[in-house]
């Protein structure tokens, strides 16, 4: 039968000085613990923390020791094509302990980076047994009905003589407007925090970040970090701030988000003290 779930609280990395040690501690306690999980659930690189562990891979090695024989690990890459050439060595590290072990399977997307949104198409990279065992699971015994066209697509995204080019130019478009987007935040006064990923990590006030979204600007808000632990760690917002994630998109897109926030950032400038550059 099912098993419950349990959360293992992944906090904020960039306010940690051991980057993610907490977490690490925290997930191998509920591995030794008396009801061990059957599955563990990882992102990374991680979202919405933008956080890339430079050594993921020896830290899942720990936990696959430490944990039973029937334990699964599944690593969520979605976003593995922003990550830089250290992180590229580091996830090989992960292919080879997925293909060579039953414990760990790897979990990767074609609508980021490969830029197949529409097609809703994503791999595995797991052993042999482990892919019979998941396939076994899914409908139609694992023949789950995929249009030619779109198989197609996928191989030809992963193996045409153009795929590490374009791979390139994609990540970086991402990685030039993720950094000139997170200035023009910074110069808003907001905290941003670095990612790897198409996106940016900001901190604000919640009431401006939530009407933002109401119009239609490219932001999803989270309760990570929580008020309290930013706020003890000296931040610059009260209790009524929240954490979010601005997606990037193209520089019109981008420029049109700035000027809702900027407009709601004005209509709150009696109510917080922040660090205003410039309105």
């Amino acid at each position: 039968g099912a098993r419950a779930i349990s959360k293992v609280p992944y906090g904020n990395p960039w306010l940690e000085e051991a980057g993610d040690a907490g977490f690490w501690d925290a997930l191998e306690a509920e591995l030794r613990g008396s009801t061990p999980p059957a599955l563990v659930y990882l992102v990374h690189p991680h979202f919405p923390t933008g956080f890339n562990a430079k050594d993921f891979s020896a830290r899942l090695d720990s936990m696959v020791q430490a944990s039973p024989k029937g334990t699964l690990f599944m690593v969520d890459q979605c976003y593995l094509g922003f990550v830089d050439s250290e992180s590229v060595e580091d996830s090989r590290e992960l292919e080879r302990m997925a293909m060579s072990g039953d414990q760990v399977v790897l979990v990767r997307s074609l609508s980021k980076v490969e830029g197949l949104a529409g097609v809703r198409l994503g791999y595995t990279v797991a052993s042999a047994a482990t892919t019979r065992q998941l396939a076994a699971g899914l409908p139609f015994n694992g023949a789950l009905y995929i249009s030619e066209i779109d198989l197609a697509v996928a191989v030809a995204a992963l193996q045409s003589p153009e795929t590490a080019e374009r791979r390139a130019a994609v990540a970086g478009f991402y990685g030039e407007e993720r950094a000139w987007l997170s200035n023009a935040l910074r110069e808003l006064g907001l905290q941003v925090t670095p990612s790897v990923g198409p996106y940016a990590c900001v901190r604000g006030p919640e009431r401006v970040l939530r009407e933002a979204v109401t119009e239609g600007a490219q932001v999803m808000v989270y309760d990570c970090p929580t008020a309290a632990r930013l706020k003890s760690d000296g931040g610059p917002f009260d209790s009524a701030s929240a954490s979010a994630v601005v997606l990037v998109a193209d520089r019109a897109r981008n420029e049109y988000m700035l000027e809702v926030v900027r407009r709601k950032l004005k209509d709150e400038e009696g109510r917080f003290k922040l660090p205003w550059i410039s309105l």
